[in-house]
């Protein structure tokens, strides 16, 4: 990867944006669950795994799944990328769709459990695309959060990581989004100006 812009891919319930570019429109105004199925389709991939996630890693997915086919990272590039997640929310959503499954029997379900975890989204990128570098999940309302950024800046200087995905992802009740960011060692520091 040679050029030194920052690279992102934002989805919102109106759109997919590849950095400043649209990528998809939700033109039928779809539900974010149906509009998700319909970005999973246009990417042409096959990975029926998609269809078990909760919304939360399916944003998370789809985000980044743009960022590598437009990207084009090599295999090693791949495997030594570290990611790292901010979330608002985490996994709140389905955390009380799996609290409604807890019934007076007590049976509940083992399919929405595995989803009660936020980092799972960073477990599910990183099974798909065969990455082994370092990867955090951070809870915090602000996006620009000190603790996070000096843990992006801490990874470069300490591990020969040379390329992250920086993910913002949410979904409660009406939010839903994703934002990915394609960042080096070379441009990094700007991410902070970047965010919003």
């Amino acid at each position: 990867m040679q050029d030194n812009t920052i690279k992102y891919c934002k989805i919102s319930l109106e759109e997919v944006n590849y950095s400043d570019k649209d990528f998809y429109r939700n033109n039928d105004k779809a539900d974010m669950i149906t509009f998700a199925k319909k970005i999973y389709k246009s990417l042409e991939i096959d990975y029926p795994k998609f269809y078990k996630m909760d919304l939360l890693a399916k944003l998370g997915f789809l985000s980044t799944e743009i960022l590598f086919q437009k990207a084009e990272l090599s295999v090693e590039e791949k495997e030594n990328l570290a990611l790292f997640m901010l979330s608002s929310y985490s996994s709140l959503s389905t955390d009380c769709n799996y609290q409604a499954t807890l019934g007076d029997d007590f049976f509940p379900s083992p399919a929405v459990f595995v989803y009660t975890l936020p980092n799972i989204v960073l477990g599910e990128i990183c099974i798909r695309h065969k990455i082994y570098g370092e990867n955090t999940c951070i809870i915090s309302e602000n996006k620009n959060n000190e603790n996070f950024i000096n843990i992006i800046d801490s990874t470069y200087s300490t591990s020969d990581t040379n390329h992250a995905i920086v993910l913002f992802v949410d979904e409660f009740n009406d939010i839903n989004y994703a934002e990915a960011y394609l960042i080096n060692r070379s441009n990094y520091k700007n991410l902070k100006q970047i965010i919003n």
